[in-house]
């Protein structure tokens, strides 16, 4: 592991639980996010949060202002330059 990945994941590297084994696990595994609503973004954060290698997203809806209070990772600006296009 590089040392920058080591100090980000140095927590769970010492919970025996996971330690350097389950984290290698954990930066090779994939995982896939349908939805980004109110469950989906958390669930990203998290996902990348915790160190999975590869996370794909499937989201058809589109992002609207009424709903940037539960989908976290986007930002007003975003629905400013989705509808410039």
């Amino acid at each position: 592991m590089k040392v920058s990945t080591t100090n980000r994941f140095s927590n769970h590297l010492i919970l025996k639980e996971i330690g350097g084994h389950g984290q290698k696990l954990l930066n090779e595994s994939r995982v896939l996010i349908i939805g980004l609503g109110g469950l989906g973004c958390p669930v990203l954060q998290y996902a990348a949060g915790s160190g999975i290698g590869t996370i794909g997203l499937i989201d058809n809806d589109n992002i609207e202002v009424s709903n940037l209070h539960r989908q976290t990772i986007f930002q007003q600006m975003i629905l400013v330059n989705l509808k410039l296009k």
